[in-house]
């Protein structure tokens, strides 16, 4: 799937700004993570060698970026837990190199953010989705857009997501399942401008394919 048709489906959350006052606690996660304490209730959602992994990729990922923009790598590290705002700080990181074609590195930041966030404060769900999608790792992606979904957020780009993995897995009749969905009781007026191209294109699909 082409990046500038699905960049409408990662909304606009948080600031890579942000990261630069997210650098201490960035670099005392990491620290944290070289040593493998993942003894204490802090670290319990990295259960396996796997995740951590995945975390410390992605935190190493924005450590690198805030690196080259700021000209420093000496961060003194703050062992406080992650906020909000460093949460969504990496979510506008791994969107901004989604919508830069950087589909492997906003994969990694993606996927690792999905792990830390643990109270869905961000897309990260959404993101590993259209990650997904783009490198029609189909199943991968209806996975992703299931767990966003059973969250009750960003329902209509999930759904959008949902029928894209199924027409590329040539199920139409569950993509139209999947985009009936979004239109029942739906006023289109109340969907985002960047989307309706992209929701228009999709039932042109199905309108000729399916129906």
């Amino acid at each position: 799937m082409d990046i500038l048709c699905l960049d409408c489906l990662l909304p606009c959350v948080g600031d890579t700004k942000g990261l630069m006052d997210s650098a201490g606690r960035l670099a005392g996660r990491s620290e944290s993570l070289n040593m493998l304490s993942v003894d204490s209730s802090e670290f319990s959602v990295e259960e396996d060698e796997r995740e951590q992994y995945l975390v410390h990729t992605a935190i190493s990922q924005a450590m690198s970026w805030i690196a080259a923009i700021n000209g420093r790598i000496d961060f003194l590290p703050d062992i406080a837990a992650l906020n909000t705002m460093d949460l969504t700080s990496l979510y506008a990181l791994a969107r901004l190199y989604f919508r830069n074609g950087y589909i492997v590195t906003s994969e990694r930041v993606f996927s690792g953010l999905q792990i830390l966030d643990k109270e869905g404060e961000t897309p990260a769900d959404l993101g590993c989705g259209v990650v997904a999608l783009c490198s029609s790792k189909f199943e991968e992606a209806i996975a992703s857009f299931h767990k966003c979904l059973s969250n009750g957020h960003y329902l209509i780009e999930s759904q959008l997501g949902l029928t894209l993995s199924y027409i590329g897995l040539s199920e139409m009749s569950r993509a139209v399942v999947a985009y009936d969905e979004i239109t029942e009781g739906l006023d289109i007026t109340t969907m985002k401008v960047d989307i309706r191209p992209l929701y228009a294109f999709v039932g042109s699909i199905l309108s000729t394919g399916a129906r």
